[in-house]
């Protein structure tokens, strides 16, 4: 998350409620992983986390990823894929 510092006061609420226990418990509910300590993600001892890679993200273009993939959801929602 970014914040202007010249915003953080006026923000301080909304920030400590997306970064608290409350909204970390939902995600990691959800099956993502959340980072605040007192949430248990329910993972295995041996679990890692995989980062796509820089090569990836400096060769793709994430603005054409981001609309197919939306894309493919809206499609698959509406009933339009099997």
């Amino acid at each position: 998350m970014l914040v202007k510092a010249d915003r953080q006061e006026e923000l301080r609420h909304l920030i400590a409620f997306l970064n608290g226990p409350e909204v970390a418990a939902i995600c990691a509910g959800a099956a993502f992983p959340a980072l605040h300590p007192e949430v248990d993600n329910r993972l295995p001892d041996n679990a890692v986390f995989k980062w796509i890679g820089w090569d990836y993200v400096k060769n793709n273009d994430f603005k054409a990823l981001i609309a197919d993939t939306n894309s493919a959801f809206l499609l698959a929602f509406q009933g339009g894929a099997e």
